[in-house]
Order: C-alpha cells, then sequence, then structure tokens
C-alpha cells in the first residue's frame, strides 16, 4: 500500500546568481532519475520592475533573497542526495543540513507579505517627476500629485496641450525619472 506524499517546502542555499541555472539542471536530474512525484515547485523569490537605466526602459528582476531557492519536495534519502549533489547547490538550510527542517506555514506567509510588500511598495512620493511607460500618455512626464497604495494608483499631472492636467494611473505603468 503506497503511503501519502507528503511534499514540503524547504531552502537550499546556492551559489549567488546561478537560481535559474540550478532550477534548469534539477529540473533535469528529477527527470532522469524518474522521481518527478517527489518534487514540486521551485521557486526564487523575486519581482520584476522596469527601470530607467542610461535613458533606456529596462526589466530589472530582484531577488529577495539571492542565493538561495525554495524547493517543495518529499524528503528522503533519493531526494536529498539529488538536490544535494547537483552542480552549484551548497547546502539544505537548517538546524541539521542532514536533515534539515522544512518552512513552517506562517514562515511561509512572512516571506509572501515581504515579497508582496516590496512589489507594491514601489516607493513613490508626491511631488516627484515620473514617466508614463504605458497606456494613452506614454512618455509623457509629470508630478505626483497623490498616492493611493490602497488601490495602487497615483494621480500624476502632465502637461497636455500647453495645460496641466491630471491623470490617474496604475503604479506598474510608470517609473521615476531620474
Amino acid at each position: 500500500m503506497d503511503k501519502k506524499l507528503k511534499k514540503r517546502l524547504y531552502v537550499i542555499h546556492i551559489y549567488s546568481g546561478s537560481e535559474k541555472k540550478v532550477i534548469l539542471d534539477l529540473k533535469n536530474r528529477i527527470k532522469l532519475s524518474r522521481l518527478e512525484k517527489y518534487f514540486g515547485k521551485m521557486i526564487v523569490p523575486s519581482d520584476k520592475k522596469i527601470e530607467n537605466i542610461s535613458g533606456k526602459l529596462r526589466k530589472i528582476e530582484r531577488k529577495y533573497y539571492p542565493g538561495y531557492i525554495l524547493i517543495e519536495m518529499e524528503l528522503n534519502d533519493k531526494t536529498w542526495n539529488l538536490v544535494n549533489e547537483t552542480k552549484r547547490v551548497v547546502r539544505f538550510i537548517g538546524a541539521n543540513a542532514i536533515k534539515p527542517e522544512f518552512i513552517k506555514k506562517n514562515e511561509l506567509i512572512n516571506i509572501l507579505k515581504n515579497i508582496k510588500k516590496g512589489i507594491e511598495n514601489n516607493s513613490f512620493n508626491l511631488g516627484e517627476r515620473v514617466r508614463v511607460i504605458e497606456g494613452p500618455f506614454t512618455d509623457f512626464t509629470g508630478i505626483i500629485e497623490e498616492i493611493n497604495y490602497e488601490k495602487k494608483k497615483i494621480q500624476v499631472s502632465v502637461l497636455i496641450f500647453g495645460r496641466s492636467t491630471p491623470v490617474e494611473l496604475d503604479f506598474h505603468k510608470v517609473i521615476k525619472e531620474n
């Protein structure tokens, strides 16, 4: 009789900057070893935002915990060895790296809250100059007059035909001007 698999979330320490490569390597090794049923999601806690770098708009991925990956798995000798023997993996995180502790639900909720705060809080300030990057006012610049963090919207005063006009925009549709 097959017992029900109990996948839990663990943290693995890896070489910083190789998060995507490690996930790709792990997925390939899991498939080759036919251990897919023991593994679930692999997450690099991060967010993406658009920044103005040298006058060009670029999508930047900001990792919240560089050098760490969250991995959902059932921990047993085979899965532990597969993860631990993958290139660029340093070790499991926990009180004991041989028998690591899984992330408890309340710890995961705190991690996800911090990520959400980082995504939502673009730290806009009243009077700050921003440029519109999406929508009918693309490439217009203006000054922030109001900020509504609950609705994730700002009111920007832009010049249209020489007149200052207030425009309500979503946070993700503007970037700060340098």
